[in-house]
């Protein structure tokens, strides 16, 4: 009876071991699936910032453009200011000339 009782409590502790092995394979696969998870994370959020850079750089290149732009624009108003200015001394100087000769 003794030696019944012993086997089973033997059993029972086989029983116990086993599960904590599966318990110890399974908190494995855990810390791994944990490990994996931060590397992919760590990952993305490597992703995450590189994009927020290159939009940074996006922006800056668009203000650049923009800004020139402006640029182009002011300058071609100057520019036509300045054509209006020469052909209306160009115009007062053909008016000139044509007042000489008649004189």
């Amino acid at each position: 009876e003794r030696l019944a009782a012993l086997e089973t409590a033997s059993r029972k502790f086989d029983n116990e071991k086993r599960g904590l092995d599966l318990d110890r394979v399974q908190v494995n696969k855990k810390m791994a699936q944990i490990a994996a998870a931060t590397l992919e994370c760590g990952t993305k959020e490597r992703d995450c910032v590189r994009m927020q850079r290159e939009n940074v750089e996006w922006r800056e290149k668009v203000k650049a453009k923009d800004g020139n732009a402006r640029l182009i624009r002011v300058l071609s108003e100057e520019v036509d200011i300045w054509r209006a200015k020469i052909a209306a001394f160009e115009k007062s100087v053909l008016k000139y000339e044509a007042e000489k000769t008649m004189v």
